[in-house]
Parts: C-alpha cells; sequence; structure tokens
C-alpha cells in the first residue's frame, strides 16, 4: 500500500484515506528509520573525504610553490653570470678610449667631470656604466682607475649589478725604436729619454723639450747583453739577447 508522506508545519505525517490506512503508518516509519543514515553518520563520511582531498591540494600547491622558486632561481643565476661580461665590457670600452683619445676625453659620447669621465652603454635590454678616474688628460706611467659595473635585467624594473675595478697605466709607443744594436757600451754622463712630436703635453711647437720628456725610451742589444756605467741614465727600458743581462755600474 502506497501512503503518501506531506509536510505540515514542519512535522511529517500520513495522508490516509480511511483508519485502516493508519494502522500501516508504524511500518512505514520503521523502513524510514532503516534506510535513513543518522546524522553522525553522514558528517563522518563527509570529513573522511574532505581530509584526503585537503592533503592533496596542499601537496600540489606545495609543489608549484617549490617548482616557481627554482624557477626565479635559475633564471636569476643566469642574470647573474650575464652581469659579469657586460662589466668587461665596459673595461674594454675604456680601454679603447684611453688610446683613441689621450687628451680629449670628452669625445665618442663620453662625459667628463673634473678628473673623471664615464659613459653608459645599454647593450639590448641590460646596460652598463663605466667610469674612468685619476689625472686627466692620462700621463704616461701614471696610473688610472677603471670602474665598470654591468646592469643585467631580471624581471620588472629589478636589475643584477656586477661591478669590476682595475688599474691601469697609458704607455703609448714611441715614434721611433731607439738604439738596438749588437755590441753596445755607455759610460760618461749619457742621458736618453724620449719625446712625442705630434702630441702637445710631450713637446713644445713639435720639438723636444726636456721639461716635456717622457720614459719611453728603449736601448736594446741583440746581442750578448751590454754595459751601463758612470753617471748615464736611460728613461725607459733596456733589453738584451737571450740568456743575457745588463750590467750598471758607477752612479748609473
Amino acid at each position: 500500500m502506497n501512503i503518501p508522506i506531506n509536510t505540515v508545519f514542519g512535522r511529517r505525517v500520513l495522508e490516509c484515506a480511511s483508519p485502516v490506512e493508519l494502522s500501516s503508518a508504524p511500518t512505514v516509519r520503521a523502513w524510514w528509520r532503516r534506510f535513513r543514515k543518522p546524522k553522525r553518520q553522514r558528517i563522518g563520511a563527509l570529513q573522511n573525504l574532505a581530509v584526503p582531498l585537503t592533503a592533496q591540494l596542499l601537496l600540489l600547491a606545495s609543489y608549484l610553490t617549490m617548482t616557481s622558486r627554482q624557477n626565479e632561481s635559475v633564471m636569476r643565476s643566469l642574470c647573474w653570470n650575464a652581469a659579469l661580461p657586460l662589466a668587461e665590457a665596459g673595461i674594454e670600452e675604456a680601454y679603447s678610449h684611453l688610446h683613441k683619445n689621450p687628451t680629449n676625453f670628452a669625445a665618442d659620447g663620453w662625459t667628463v667631470s673634473g678628473p673623471n669621465c664615464s659613459k653608459q652603454r645599454p647593450p639590448g635590454d641590460s646596460y652598463y656604466q663605466v667610469n674612468i678616474s685619476g689625472v686627466l688628460p692620462v700621463t704616461p706611467g701614471v696610473p688610472v682607475t677603471v670602474r665598470s659595473t654591468g646592469w643585467s635585467h631580471w624581471r620588472d624594473d629589478i636589475y643584477l649589478p656586477r661591478t669590476v675595478q682595475v688599474t691601469a697605466e697609458v704607455f703609448p709607443l714611441a715614434a721611433s725604436a731607439g738604439l738596438i744594436a749588437r755590441t753596445i757600451s755607455f759610460g760618461g754622463d749619457l742621458q736618453v729619454d724620449s719625446w712625442d712630436s705630434s702630441n702637445p703635453l710631450y713637446s713644445t711647437n713639435g720639438y723636444y723639450s726636456a721639461s716635456k720628456a717622457t720614459a719611453l725610451a728603449l736601448v736594446a742589444s741583440s746581442g750578448s747583453g751590454f754595459s751601463i756605467g758612470g753617471s748615464s741614465h736611460v728613461l725607459g727600458y733596456v733589453a738584451s739577447g737571450p740568456c743575457c743581462t745588463v750590467n750598471c755600474s758607477g752612479n748609473a
């Protein structure tokens, strides 16, 4: 017998056509209690499902975070390594500038400020800044400091810097080789120095001036070496053949 069940004022009641049908109500209630799980069992089943699902989500989030951190670390390392060649490129450009423009340091895009000159070059999305400090114009034999910083682009507006600093000296090639002979013997009061007629810093109207002489003279022998005696002085370099020596005596 099918007995419809309705809800009236929040309570379940049976709609019976006759008093006979009411006798079956306890049977229906027993059937409902038999197949309907208690509330505690339903909550426990949901908890058993939620706990492993939450654990899996946490593991997935941890894995994604670890992967992201690893990728970030690798990219940072690559940018860190890329910054060093940028700094070295700045050093090379400074060397070229010192030799190409020994007196005009404002040439080729360089900025002069007192005893310093600097330049910034952006090769691609990264760049380097190089600075030359010391005595300007550069004097042969007087050291200058070259400092270059390479800035490698990492992400957004973040750049990773690496700096290289060197101390350099300018030695322009002499116009002539100097004195080279197989047999050489110096004595008395011989003075040897050098000058550059093309540079007003090391000559006067293209002529030799003792006050502007430079220490770039070369005295060399391809033979068995030689001796320098008396009060002779060579402002520059001396050289001899293989396995030979240059001997000095007196006040030389």
